[in-house]
This record gives C-alpha cells, sequence and structure tokens, in this order.
C-alpha cells in the first residue's frame, strides 16, 4: 500500500481549476491599445470562462 494522495479534477472547487495571472504591457506611447482596456478585455474574458484572476502584472514600458 502506497502513501499517494491522488486528487480528481472533479472533486475540487471550480475556482481552483481556473486561475490565471494576467499580463499587460504598454511598448510605446503609440500603443493603440492602453493597459487599461488590455486588463477590461481580459477581466470581461475571465468572467465569461469562470476564470479567477488572482493577480495582475504589469509593464508600463
Amino acid at each position: 500500500m502506497s502513501n499517494e494522495l491522488i486528487v480528481h479534477k472533479a472533486h475540487l472547487p471550480r475556482s481552483l481549476l481556473l486561475r490565471a495571472a494576467p499580463y499587460v504591457r504598454m511598448s510605446t506611447d503609440r500603443q493603440q491599445y492602453s493597459i487599461q482596456n488590455q486588463a477590461a478585455v481580459i477581466a470581461a474574458y475571465a468572467h465569461a470562462h469562470n476564470f479567477t484572476l488572482v493577480r495582475f502584472y504589469k509593464d508600463e514600458g
């Protein structure tokens, strides 16, 4: 008999299965999409697909 712990996805809370940490960046002053716009699009996508955003990373250039 082994002492392995086997965790099946079906037994985990859904919030643990779909976690994400988005990264947004502004590479130039002429960039079409601002960091705020990128974050808003990512947040909307995450909400629509049941992701939990655990932290945002940003690079303001």
